[in-house]
């Protein structure tokens, strides 16, 4: 039952998205103020009580940013606005509140576009930061070279995205890409969209090496593989396919990168 009804939500979420964008942006806002009145405190204060827990009792720790609702078992699950008890507060944009070499993996999923260039500047940096030399990245986010591409659909799986996303027009799925790019904006309330160069760019430009696009799902280290889950906000899970792309990144064996992590 429970299931039935967070998925008529969901669907009626898509449904005001894609025909009221103002509408649901706005009372998306809304939403994240009221929620992050009270949610901050709570996450603040979960977070000091467990991530000193996680960290003597995790061998591997993960670092989960902009979780939203989907919390990961085994991860250290954090959010700006957090939706639900066990979710610590983070700001991905602002200095985290973890030790350097904390972490041997940091996920982020199609959060970074909703931050400006600067703050994802600072994201990667502070990844860097908490990261073990050695210890990987995996950012997820909305692909420019696939929304701009999207001027001349070449599947029927993209021309379904294309309605899906214009709502009620869907004349512009034709041939105005323009409209389709202001929406995509608006929406979901999108600051900065990355191409692959952008994104591998900032990487490379934070200190990370071996920076490599994969998959949604798939990924050469098991602990980065099948992590993406942000097809289930969607009517058509293979639209994330269309939508998005994945980066991952390696902090270098160096130096200056090899404080011993406490313990």
């Amino acid at each position: 039952m429970r299931q039935g009804t967070e998925g008529r939500l969901a669907s009626h979420r898509s449904v005001l998205r894609a025909r009221r964008p103002r509408l649901y942006a706005t009372l998306r806002r809304l939403t994240y103020a009221l929620v992050g009145l009270y949610g901050a405190t709570v996450a603040r204060a979960y977070g000091m009580v467990m991530w000193p827990v996680y960290r003597r009792t995790c061998l591997v720790r993960r670092l989960h940013l902009g979780c939203s609702k989907f919390v990961r078992p085994g991860w250290f699950n954090t959010d700006k606005y957090p939706r639900r008890f066990g979710v610590a507060y983070c700001d991905a944009t602002a200095r985290y509140p973890f030790e350097d070499n904390a972490f041997d993996y940091v996920f982020t999923e199609h959060m970074i576009e909703h931050v400006s260039y600067s703050g994802g500047q600072s994201l990667v940096r502070e990844c860097l930061r908490v990261l073990r030399p050695g210890g990987k990245l995996r950012i997820s986010t909305p692909d420019l070279d696939h929304i701009l591409a999207l001027r001349h659909p070449t599947s029927e799986l993209e021309i379904e995205y294309l309605k899906f996303a214009l709502g009620e027009i869907p004349e512009t799925a034709n041939s105005q890409i323009s409209f389709f790019i202001n929406h995509f904006m608006r929406a979901w309330g999108h600051t900065f969209i990355y191409d692959r160069e952008t994104l591998a760019g900032l990487l490379r430009s934070a200190g990370f090496i071996d920076i490599t696009e994969r998959l949604p799902g798939e990924s050469d280290d098991p602990e980065l593989s099948d992590l993406e889950r942000h097809g289930e906000t969607f009517p058509k899970p293979e639209f994330n396919l269309i939508e998005s792309m994945v980066f991952e990144g390696m902090k270098p064996m160096g130096a200056a990168a090899s404080k011993r992590r406490p313990a």
